[in-house]
């Protein structure tokens, strides 16, 4: 791959194609990213309403030119990058920014399908474990992928989180290991390449180990080499040795002299059977075929012929005689041969290796059934609390209504209150009313009360008039201003006090003509001692 062609994209691992197109783009040209991401700045005309509107080709200035070819350089390097069917997705928008939106909605979903996948990573994150027989840079590799995945999605860890993470995944059997990278390292600064090489290097040493252990184990298997002779006619002897001494034993037990304890005076009907059976390889009576000592002799030669390797001593043809006379000895070489011993433990290691598996299959399952658990168990606890804390808000909801309406209550029954009482009085006024035959007052006067002259001038009554009279001077009742006895006083008090300021004042005799320039400054009086 070339370094001035973009990365292809046939439409598979995007996440990967994304982060090689990001640091792609950015190293050609960074105001082409920032195109990609903020959009064209295509040039614009603005009226004199203040309308935008884009500028024709044919008044570009070289700055807009520049700004175009950019916008159009952006998009030549996007479709380059891109196979037909993802041309064909792309092909309708009109920038940048629209093609990349595109692809990043298809391959990687809304917000929505991005918050599930991070949970997903999230949780692949949080139960992420070394496997058995998996070595560490396998396991690193995971990993990750895993972390790459998430920062994709904008959902970053630190270093010494990841650190720890690391540590926490290792088997048992890195425990000590673990425990001495902990207390000789501070894992906060520690880098995770720093991390994998001590940890790979502890693993080579494992391994060293471990061969060095098989070839010792090797070394130490024995090979022993036994011979032995065998003679056929002390076998036969043997043999017929004891099936004599077989139906002796029979005999006797039957005659009584072989067990004292023996109850029976007649012998059974399985040993008068017994004696009628006659054996179908030797052709005798007293014995099965299964117990037949001629079976047995053959079933030993056979076995020997299997386990024995024989040579034989060559002799002079011409001498037939010899031959036949002659002692040939059979030497044997017997290896012992831990094969079958090591099929065994192979099968017993086979098997060990296998229950180790299930077991950790099932301490496995069994951490994630309690993880499980106690998310259920949270779950139901903030299902508790949020219905809780719903009851909590509508009782509280209820109880604010509660309190307004009875303040309303409060105010209606005030105001029905007034009301009944303004009825009531109303009642009361209209039950002193006059009777309806009494027609006096609505412009009917009996003959004792008519006038029969008019009085033009009519004496007033001072005292009604005196009452509603006030003084404009000291708001009191009974006259007016002009005859304020207070106003009165006030004037007289005045008129003493700018005689007495004329009398004090000197005059200076100044020529016609000069201005007196420095009057004295005005001093603040209150009002009322003028």
């Amino acid at each position: 791959m070339s370094i001035s062609k973009p990365p292809f994209f046939d439409g598979n691992n995007y996440s990967h194609w994304k982060a090689k197109m990001t640091i792609f783009i950015q190293a050609l040209d960074f105001n082409l990213w920032d195109i990609i991401i903020d959009g064209p700045k295509l040039p614009h005309i603005t009226s004199q309403e203040g309308i935008k509107t884009l500028k024709p080709r044919s008044s570009y200035t070289d700055v807009d030119r520049k700004k175009v070819q950019l916008n159009a350089k952006a998009k030549h390097v996007i479709i380059c990058a891109l196979n037909s069917n993802e041309f064909n997705r792309v092909s309708s928008c009109a920038t940048t920014k629209e093609m990349w939106d595109r692809l990043e909605v298809t391959y990687e979903g809304t917000n929505q399908v991005k918050d599930a996948k991070i949970n997903m990573l999230v949780r692949e994150y949080e139960m992420f474990s070394m496997k058995e027989n998996e070595n560490i840079s396998g396991m690193f590799v995971r990993f990750t992928n895993i972390i790459n995945s998430l920062q994709s999605l904008n959902k970053c860890y630190t270093n010494s989180e990841m650190v720890r993470k690391i540590l926490r995944c290792l088997p048992k059997s890195w425990m000590p290991k673990v425990t001495a990278i902990e207390e000789a390292k501070d894992l906060n600064t520690l880098p995770l390449e720093e991390l994998l090489g001590s940890l790979m290097t502890h693993e080579m040493t494992i391994k060293n180990h471990e061969d060095d252990e098989e070839q010792d184990k090797k070394k130490k298997k024995v090979i022993a080499f036994n011979s032995s002779t065998t003679d056929p006619s002390e076998e036969d002897s043997d043999d017929e040795m004891a099936l004599i001494t077989r139906r002796i034993k029979k005999y006797l037990a039957k005659k009584k002299f072989g067990n004292k304890h023996f109850k029976k005076t007649l012998p059974s009907k399985s040993e008068t059977k017994k004696e009628e059976i006659i054996c179908f390889e030797c052709n005798k009576p007293g014995h099965y075929k299964s117990e037949c000592p001629r079976l047995k002799k053959a079933k030993d030669t056979i076995k020997k012929k299997k386990a024995m390797l024989a040579t034989w001593s060559d002799s002079d043809e011409s001498s037939s005689e010899e031959e036949d006379n002659q002692e040939v000895a059979q030497l044997a070489f017997m290896a012992i041969n831990d094969s079958d011993e090591d099929e065994d433990e192979n099968e017993v290691s086979e098997l060990l290796e296998v229950l180790e598996k299930f077991s950790l299959e099932n301490t496995s399952l069994k951490k994630t059934i309690k993880a499980l658990n106690r998310e259920n168990v949270s779950l139901k606890q903030e299902i508790e609390c949020q219905s809780n804390k719903s009851l909590d808000d509508k009782t509280i909801s209820l109880e604010k209504e509660n309190e307004i309406l009875k303040v309303e209550i409060d105010a209606l029954k005030k105001t029905f209150s007034k009301v009944s009482n303004s009825s009531e009085k109303l009642d009361k006024l209209l039950g002193l009313q006059r009777c309806v035959f009494n027609k006096a007052g609505l412009g009917y006067d009996e003959m004792n009360n008519v006038k029969h002259f008019q009085k033009y001038l009519e004496k007033k009554n001072n005292q009604k008039i005196s009452s509603s009279i006030t003084s404009n001077y000291c708001n009191r009742y009974g006259h007016t201003t002009h005859t304020c006895y207070r106003k009165r006083n006030d004037m007289h008090n005045r008129n003493l006090l700018l005689k007495n300021k004329l009398l004090k004042l000197k005059t200076i005799w100044v020529p016609k003509g000069t201005f007196f320039t420095n009057p004295p400054d005005p001093t603040w009086v209150p009002k009322s001692s003028t």
